[in-house]
């Protein structure tokens, strides 16, 4: 019973969403958390209360009956916002702001200090020349130390037992 209320839940959820609703505007007029209709949305629920299909369902039922209507989009409203021109309409874009990063995404490379179009940012400041065999040298004197290192725990580690 309960997976035929989980999937009515979602199927409700899609309808809204395809009518011009948003979660947040669900959320909101249900009383659903956000996070609960993210789960339904995308099924990852594994179940569902009664109480939250019944807000949905009741919600539903009130937009089907066109006591409730799809929330506008923007902050606005429309009386007061100016006309777009036909290509700022097309583009979508605010002019002004930057897209918020999507979660988990990496950040942008780092540009460096010289300029992009620069032969010089090329070149790493930072760099140092070295010479191999000395680095080779250096490398293996650490891994020497390291070793009688590690044997001189593992001694210890021996006597301990």
């Amino acid at each position: 019973m309960s997976e035929d209320k989980l999937e009515l839940a979602v199927t409700h959820v899609h309808d809204m969403l395809d009518n011009g609703w948003t979660a947040a505007a669900i959320s909101k007029e249900s009383g659903v958390n956000q996070i609960t209709l993210g789960n339904i949305k995308n099924r990852k629920a594994q179940r569902i209360t009664d109480k939250v299909y019944q807000r949905i369902a009741d919600l539903k039922a009130k937009v089907d009956a066109g006591q409730v209507e799809p929330p506008k989009r923007g902050r606005k409203s429309s009386s007061k916002m100016v006309a777009k021109t036909p290509a700022a309409a097309a583009s979508g874009n605010k002019p002004g702001r930057k897209p918020l990063p999507r979660p988990g995404a990496r950040g942008p490379k780092p540009v460096s200090k010289a300029g992009a179009g620069d032969a010089s940012g090329m070149i790493n400041t930072n760099y140092v020349p070295v010479d191999i065999s000395q680095l080779q040298g250096v490398i293996d004197r650490l891994i020497d130390n390291f070793s009688g290192a590690i044997r001189e725990l593992e001694s210890i580690k021996k006597q301990l037992k």
